[in-house]
């Protein structure tokens, strides 16, 4: 999002701008307020080369600069047990400017720099996520964690070796555990590809099971929690880039379904969840990219409907559940893209 912060009611009279002198490019919720990013051209090159960051109630009133000392670029928050974690980039008197890992405490409203990352940064390459108390930061393919000191932030390596394997984010929350894919790999790039589960310590960090023997060039989508269990990507040479599924445990860690035969890739993204069902769009190879829906085994895997017929696909996005209907986008090659709607059938 970028432009002006407004407020509302839910009525068009009750909705109006709050007022701030700034234009907000980033914002995010921690407890009962936002956290606002805005920039501002201080050499007038047409460029913005100087962000702050505020808190705020909603009001031009309650919305104060936190003190964090100059900023080029804030990238990414999440909220954490009473803290406030951020990456962002400052200007480096040496050269250009510098990445790093910061938080603000919410009770003594101080700002620290935890870590120090790469010389012009860039906020591509950024995950922040929150297990309980714990911070996790996904980065240049490894993983960090924190509980908001120096100390406590650390390089998570997985106990069963001595250097952090190759993280392929996104990362995904189940309980009260962080999970993500690593891929071991030698010098040519041969290895195996591991969903790991961690509480933030090495003896915690173990992997759960191998999902495939593919590197990834790109990063994968991430994963979907629903009803106790995760749904993720994973790309092997039998199977190609197909749909997995994990409860938690080694047993409960599998394939969905092979969806496009053999070693070819349906490459599924997720849409959403309802009714305890699991949504993405997939192409089998026979029905272009159309919308599927799973509740986690093979047999209850099924394409929503073809709606672009044959070959053809409906590029399906942004599922969201009303009542007892299922709302998406989809373009059926005739009437341009549109909402469209579909019975919704719970979980029994």
């Amino acid at each position: 999002m970028e432009g002006r912060l407004y407020r509302t009611d839910g009525s068009p009279r009750g909705t109006a701008p709050v007022g701030l002198d700034f234009e907000v490019k980033r914002a995010w919720v921690f407890g009962e307020r936002l956290v606002l990013v805005g920039s501002e051209d201080t050499d007038d090159d047409g460029y913005d080369d100087e962000a702050r960051i505020y808190l705020s109630d909603g009001t031009a009133a309650g919305t104060r600069p936190l003190a964090t000392g100059a900023l080029r670029e804030v990238c990414t928050a999440h909220g954490a047990g009473g803290r406030l974690y951020f990456t962002a980039s400052a200007p480096d008197p040496d050269d250009g400017w510098l990445g790093g890992l910061y938080v603000f405490d919410g009770a003594d409203e101080t700002v620290t720099k935890l870590l120090s990352l790469d010389r012009y940064h860039h906020c591509y390459d950024d995950e922040l996520i929150a297990v309980g108390e714990r911070a996790f930061l996904h980065w240049e393919a490894r993983l960090w964690r924190t509980e908001g000191t120096r100390d406590s932030t650390q390089l998570v390596v997985p106990s069963t070796l001595t250097t952090a394997a190759s993280v392929a984010g996104p990362l995904g929350v189940l309980g009260s555990q962080l999970y993500f894919l690593a891929s071991l790999r030698d010098e040519d790039y041969t290895g195996e590809t591991f969903l790991y589960r961690t509480n933030g310590t090495s003896l915690g960090t173990v992997p759960m099971a191998a999902v495939g023997n593919v590197h990834y060039d790109d990063t994968p989508p991430g994963f979907t929690a629903v009803g106790g269990r995760l749904f993720f990507r994973a790309s092997d040479r039998e199977h190609g880039d197909e749909l997995w599924v994990t409860d938690g445990t080694t047993a409960g860690t599998r394939l969905v379904a092979d969806l496009a035969p053999g070693a070819a890739s349906s490459r599924p993204l997720p849409l959403g969840s309802a009714g305890g069902r699991f949504y993405f769009m997939a192409d089998d190879g026979e029905h272009g990219i159309e919308p599927w829906s799973t509740d986690g085994t093979t047999a209850g895997t099924a394409m929503v409907a073809d709606l672009a017929p044959g070959g053809f696909s409906s590029w399906p996005s942004d599922v969201r559940a009303a009542g007892d209907r299922l709302f998406f986008g989809a373009d059926d090659g005739r009437s341009g893209s549109e909402p469209w709607a579909l019975p919704l059938v719970s979980e029994p």
